[in-house]
């Protein structure tokens, strides 16, 4: 086998071809992130009332939307709220010049029977309006954006295994191709459950592509480089997202926003004609002669001379010298593991449910807050946009600080940010009223604890993987990464709790977040340590006790650099 690091340094590193193919594959994450937000706009939900045929027709009666729902909308002075899922009954044959004196209050309201009013001045439509998901309908929106959060767990169980198995570019291929396919689709939708298909294939490919991606780009770096490349991958995410803002805002029909974004899905197909399978996938699978064509091809662009056959024997010289170290490893190594085998001895148990832990905060604090934008004060397009250009600062200072403090502390720390962020917010907009003040002070505090989430989203996935030895590691990110959709999943759930109590959904995720950053913390150091290979070796790491076999491969590594 081929040690494609060794290689790696020979084609000239991170040089202008990986930055180039840096750049084409990251554009992936720009769908990911503007599909994820795309239900703040698309199923916005703008004020309504019911329909009340003509007294709501201006050009009779010129009456203004406050006066037509006081005059007919059931009034609740316990909750200040209207009751628009009903009505009072009229009968304007008794009067036809003044409709005050038509309404008859004194008896119950009656259900909305001729439809429902939508305030169109945000957005002329959207599936709310379209399909009328309001009032006995209103669980239907739940319903759909749970869909799309299983179409997500669903994904993230399949399309690890595909992609080790068929390869990186095939995967990245069909992901590309059928969430462009499936956003068009979804923009021609006149039923929910089409829009619902539609939706949960995106989601299903979105989580293929997105991961797949991730993987590519860390496997055509060098190792110094993986952290900045990793973070700065899902930067990419944010300024989907915010693009999304921009698309939202310009085009108000929620048909023109679902095909504007399968217009900007494209280029991904059109990047795949440049971006080559990935060298060390081909190296490991021992499809050999591929891999040297790629390595050449890199070579190539690099403007860096590759000597062979030197490089391909330095290159397998290389792995055997880390022979005698791992020759204790080999029964380990020939072991088929699964998931329970990170709950079978003490240390690894105990900091695998932590880390899942942690992944399920994440992703039920991250969406919730991130789908929940709608709910804060202020105009719903900046405060997107603003999530996004706030979450690319905590990826830059993540990416800056984060070798300089460590992992657990940063990621810690972030936690904290996100918890306490959410519980002042909550609090502030408890009292704020109609105080403008207030409710700007609140935004902020909002938009605080959803950077601090964004940043330890970015830090999680680091964390894993230097947390677990290799027999295990990719289990452990794919057992995290499983907890992280079951959290997403449990999203929409909670978002609902809105309807209900006000300050309910944020408390929750804050106090949520504070016990994540506790868990965290207590997590082990793995900052400029070595990656851990056996279970062993991980049962000593997190003992405080050093293995022989790790400084054995650290004293090969110095060997070999100097």
């Amino acid at each position: 086998m081929y040690e494609f690091d060794v290689i790696l340094n020979k084609i000239g590193g991170l040089g202008p071809y990986q930055i180039v193919l840096i750049l084409m594959v990251s554009y992936a994450s720009l769908p990911s992130g503007y599909n994820s937000m795309a239900s703040i706009f698309v199923s916005y939900y703008p004020d309504y009332r019911c329909r009340v045929p003509p007294i709501d027709n201006n050009s009779i009666y010129q009456l203004s939307e406050e006066e037509i729902l006081n005059l007919t909308t059931p009034y609740d002075p316990d909750t200040d709220q209207y009751d628009t899922c009903y009505r009072y009954g009229y009968n304007l044959s008794l009067c036809e010049d003044d409709p005050n004196q038509c309404v008859n209050k004194s008896a119950d309201p009656i259900r909305c029977d001729v439809g429902y009013h939508y305030d169109t001045s945000v957005f002329t439509e959207t599936i709310i309006t379209e399909f009328n998901l309001v009032c006995d309908k209103s669980y239907r929106d739940t319903i759909s954006l749970t869909i799309y959060m299983v179409g997500a767990f669903l994904g993230t169980l399949v399309f690890g295994n595909l992609s080790d198995r068929w390869g990186r570019k095939p995967i990245l291929t069909l992901a590309y191709l059928v969430i462009s396919l499936a956003l068009l689709g979804s923009s021609f939708a006149n039923q929910i459950w089409i829009f619902d298909l539609c939706r949960f294939l995106v989601s299903f490919f979105d989580v293929g592509s997105y991961v797949t991606s991730f993987v590519y780009l860390l496997e055509i770096v060098p190792e110094k480089w993986t952290t900045v490349v990793g973070v700065s991958f899902q930067i990419g995410y944010a300024l989907g997202y915010m693009i999304l803002s921009g698309i939202a805002y310009q085009w108000r029909n929620w048909h023109q926003i679902q095909f504007v974004l399968s217009m900007f899905s494209l280029p991904s197909l059109v990047f795949l004609i440049f971006i080559p399978e990935s060298p060390r996938w081909l190296f490991t699978t021992n499809r050999v002669e591929k891999g040297k064509e790629v390595s050449r091809r890199i070579a190539k662009y690099n403007k860096v001379k590759l000597n062979e056959p030197e490089v391909w024997d330095e290159a397998i010289i290389e792995k055997d010298e880390l022979k005698d170290f791992k020759e204790e490893d080999n029964s380990e190594n020939e072991r088929k593991y699964s998931t329970l085998d990170l709950f079978k001895t003490p240390k690894i148990r105990l900091v695998a449910l932590k880390v899942i832990f942690c992944w399920f905060v994440n992703a039920l604090v991250y969406y919730g807050v991130s789908l929940n934008v709608a709910s804060l004060s202020g105009d719903v397009f900046l405060n997107n946009a603003l999530g996004g250009i706030f979450e690319i600062g905590i990826y830059l200072f993540v990416i800056f600080f984060m070798d300089r403090t460590g992992r657990r502390l940063m990621l810690s720390l972030t936690f904290t940010v996100a918890g306490v962020g959410l519980l002042a917010s909550t609090i502030v907009n408890i009292y704020a009223g109609q105080d403008q003040t207030l409710l700007t002070l609140s935004q902020v505090f909002a938009l605080a604890g959803r950077t601090g989430i964004a940043g330890s989203y970015a830090i999680i996935y680091n964390v894993t993987t230097e947390v677990y030895p290799t027999v295990v590691r990719a289990i452990g990110v794919s057992a995290g990464s499983m907890a992280a959709q079951i959290g997403s999943i449990l999203v929409p759930f909670f978002i609902a709790l809105d309807n209900y109590i006000s300050w309910l959904p944020n408390t929750i995720f804050s106090a949520l977040a504070l016990l994540a950053a506790i868990m965290a913390y207590s997590l082990p150091e793995t900052n400029k340590q070595n990656l851990m290979e056996t279970i062993e070796e991980a049962e000593m790491f997190y003992s405080g006790k050093r293995d022989p076999v790790i400084d054995a491969r650290e004293t090969s590594s110095m060997n070999t650099i100097l």
